[in-house]
């Protein structure tokens, strides 16, 4: 399940964004856009939500795009979609703003994971209900939460900004990419096509998940992956362990000594030249991580563990 987040949490991004990209926008505003709209705002990201996303499925992916795109153009923002042959497309909205100094990119995905319709409770992953949990209404669908939810949270900051009569203060962009599932990067193939277009001076990923104590947070950096295949050699075919044991090598002992090899005890990456490059903490880093939710108890009580990595509190 991928449940829309709770109120308090929408409400608490929205303002995120607000003051991100706004002049003093009391936190009221948000607030109060959402209890008046609500009803309105329910059904709209239910029509966003009904429209399946698989990854792979480009016939639905590109009916996403098209209201994506009918969204931003409802709302006098110039947008338009950036595409490469044989792939989702990227929709892109651009607020220009005479005079403005920085331009701040909003990033989030509107493609999803495949999904077994009769592994889902009530066999219609793309059928959105409403739920009460802990005394709090939930949306439910696929994709209501990663990354849809970001999605629909950018265009209700935008109609909230203009209802409290907040002007934009600096240029904005708004991307919205199908292909955070489908093992392309975030910025993707199409910044090589349209790097005129698709450049900023801070990136807001909007995708991931609410931090585990519930507060509102703000992350500097987002995690990456990298690619790469490893091939190990061993016999041409399979040997019987008590004849050729301890003697042939053994591709999948091959396998794990490299893999362990990777990194220490403590988790800290073993890679000669992995930390080549990797500016030290800033004072200022240092204080934000001080700062931040403390939730390493909680979490090792929640899933049974008994130690963890302790390479990146080293590090910090």
């Amino acid at each position: 399940m991928n449940p829309m987040p709770r109120p308090p949490y929408l409400a608490a991004f929205l303002l995120c964004l607000a003051t991100a990209i706004a002049a003093q926008t009391p936190p009221e505003a948000a607030r109060d856009y959402i209890a008046e709209h609500r009803a309105e705002l329910v059904q709209q990201f239910g029509e966003l939500l009904s429209i399946p996303n698989v990854a792979a499925d480009l016939a639905n992916l590109k009916r996403n795009a098209d209201l994506l795109l009918a969204q931003l153009r409802k709302r006098g923002i110039d947008s338009r979609l950036l595409s490469l042959p044989g792939a989702p497309s990227v929709v892109f909205g651009q607020i220009d703003v005479p005079g403005a100094q920085h331009t701040i990119v909003f990033y989030a995905h509107y493609d999803g994971q495949p999904v077994t319709p009769a592994e889902w409770d009530g066999g219609s992953p793309f059928a959105p209900v409403v739920r009460e949990v802990n005394g709090e209404q939930r949306i439910y669908a696929r994709s209501a939460g990663d990354d849809k939810a970001a999605i629909f949270a950018q265009l209700t900051a935008f109609d909230a900004l203009k209802a409290a009569g907040n002007p934009v203060a600096g240029e904005s962009s708004l991307r919205m990419g199908g292909r955070g599932r489908s093992g392309i990067t975030a910025s993707g193939a199409d910044p090589q096509c349209h790097h005129h277009l698709v450049h900023g001076d801070v990136w807001l990923v909007c995708d991931g998940p609410v931090d585990q104590s519930g507060q509102q947070t703000v992350v500097f950096g987002a995690r990456g992956d990298a690619h790469l295949e490893i091939t190990v050699y061993g016999p041409h075919h399979g040997l019987h362990s008590g004849h050729y044991g301890n003697w042939a090598p053994n591709p999948a002992m091959l396998l794990a000594q490299l893999l362990a090899g990777m990194k220490d005890e403590d988790g800290r990456v073993l890679v000669p030249h992995f930390y080549d490059g990797i500016e030290p903490l800033s004072a200022a880093e240092k204080e934000a991580l001080a700062r931040a939710p403390v939730n390493d108890r909680m979490l090792m009580n929640a899933f049974w563990l008994g130690h963890v990595d302790g390479a990146g509190g080293a590090s910090a």
